[in-house]
């Protein structure tokens, strides 16, 4: 058996336009196609965590077993939209109470991969708590705080809008997307699926109006509208969602609530571009450095025609002068919008062209916000104790840095705007004590009894294929 840490955006078996680049084929490629891999737990494309690779089918089989007969115990981790609710039991600090979900759950799409709520669909239970809570930050300017009747911008992803420089308080634009609620925050969920339906973990969360904030499926409000299919599991909109859904990555661009936030969810900090099990946003371009005080001062007792022919050099040689701190600070802001708007806009879609041999359509290529979702098989363990198989938590389930918009709320009290002194060490420290605190939880586990792991169905079909798998190995 062979147990890897699957990367977001690899999909397991060759399907639709993946015919090499899966976890079958780089493996089988990686020794010479002698090596024929059988893939026991497969995870979505878009996910990632642990996942086995047996070397032969009787092993295959043994992890198969344990699988359908619900022996195996499951650990997920996700990032989802607003917080979490508390649920049943003690509530200490961060950590939650229990929540069950114990919807049924229908494929209602094959071909496009949809499944919901059902009260016909097969049994699925999922338990869920919540590992911390992250407000978004509230930026209040000093215009503002003397004028209260002017809005206030309090969308998550700051640089999303560009403000005037006279009025510090404008509006976003309007945009050709649903704005998300800025009061959200999002929330770490430690999820244990009891049943392992397709989708079961996403389509729960989404019910429960707790979707994964950057599922192109189950967090698109063009798909499922403003409301995200919350407590509905009714079939009335069934034709219109899966119509909706069959435009995204052809003809519009999947648009997921959190997808405006992706350069600036703390997963392009320092470190994350090394850290397989998680989607990696390269970070933008660098602008350039703030003018110099001395420079500056420099300059002014230049003779004019020096500082004129300075300037021309420069311009020559592509530099960009600013007069002021306020202009650099009014041109980073330009240009991190920019790249945000950039990011926003890069998606996959078709291109009109087909290709030259087999005529097959082109698409163009994914955003960096498509290559994955924040969800990760944390663990898989045998449900007796006799082996376990844990991963390193992903960066995107961490706290975020404090210079972080979502971290923001995370402090009661703080140091004033006015205080330095030993300010920068303790927002250090308690960074690091909250990213210890968060590394421990998941690193203990969920201890769970196994109580209420419902009932294998052995339906009629079921019991076909297990009559038929005993026949080929005792023919």
């Amino acid at each position: 058996m062979i147990v890897i840490d699957k990367p977001a955006g690899v999909p397991v078996h060759p399907a639709g336009r993946y015919n090499y680049n899966s976890v079958v084929e780089i493996m089988r490629a990686e020794r010479h196609y002698a090596f024929n891999p059988l893939p026991c737990n497969r995870l979505d494309r878009l996910t990632s965590g642990v996942m086995f690779v047996s070397k032969d089918k009787k092993e295959a089989e043994k992890i198969s077993e344990k699988l359908r007969g619900r022996t195996m115990r499951k650990e997920y981790i996700a990032r989802v939209k607003g917080r979490f609710p508390d649920g049943e039991g003690e509530v200490k600090g961060n950590l939650g109470g229990v929540v069950k979900c114990e919807e049924n759950i229908l494929q209602i799409s094959p071909i496009l991969g949809l499944n919901r709520a059902r009260a016909s669909g097969k049994t699925a239970k999922t338990l869920f708590r919540r590992i911390a809570y992250y407000p978004p930050k509230q930026t209040v300017s000093s215009e503002n705080s003397s004028n209260s009747s002017k809005p206030t911008p309090s969308d998550p992803c700051p640089t999303a809008f560009i403000p005037s420089s006279k009025d510090q308080s404008a509006t976003p634009p309007t945009a050709p997307r649903l704005p998300i609620e800025s009061s959200s925050g999002y929330s770490i969920v430690h999820c244990l699926p009891l049943t392992g339906r397709t989708h079961q973990i996403r389509v729960h969360l989404q019910y429960l109006g707790h979707p994964i904030t950057n599922d192109p499926i189950y967090a698109n409000r063009r798909v499922f509208g403003s409301k995200l299919a919350i407590h509905d599991s009714s079939a009335a909109q069934d034709e219109e969602i899966i119509r909706r859904l069959a435009k995204m990555g052809k003809t519009e661009v999947a648009d997921a609530i959190d997808y405006d936030n992706t350069a600036d969810s703390g997963d392009a900090v320092e470190g994350v571009e090394g850290e397989q099990t998680m989607q990696i946003c390269a970070p933008p371009p660098s602008p350039p450095p703030p003018p110099s005080t001395n420079s500056t001062s420099k300059t002014t007792e230049q003779n004019p025609s020096e500082a004129s022919d300075e300037t021309r050099e420069n311009g020559r040689k592509g530099a960009l002068p600013f007069s002021s701190p306020a202009e650099y600070a009014s041109f980073v802001s330009q240009h991190s919008a920019m790249v945000s708007d950039y990011k926003r806009r890069k998606g996959e879609r078709m291109t009109g062209e087909k290709c030259c041999v087999c005529a097959t359509d082109l698409y163009s290529d994914p955003g960096p916000q498509e290559l994955g979702i924040y969800l990760h098989a944390l663990a898989y363990s045998d449900a007796e104790g006799e082996w376990e198989f844990r991963s390193q938590v992903p960066r995107w389930a961490l706290p975020p840095p404090f210079s972080h918009p979502a971290a923001g709320k995370r402090r009661e009290g703080g140091v004033e705007s006015g205080e330095v002194g030993d300010e920068k060490k303790e927002e250090e420290e308690e960074e690091e004590d909250l990213e210890r605190e968060t590394r421990e939880i998941l690193a203990t586990g969920w201890v769970y009894d196994g109580s209420e792991t419902p009932p294998v169905e052995m339906d009629q079909d079921r019991l076909n294929r297990e009559g038929e798998r005993r026949n080929k190995r005792n023919p």
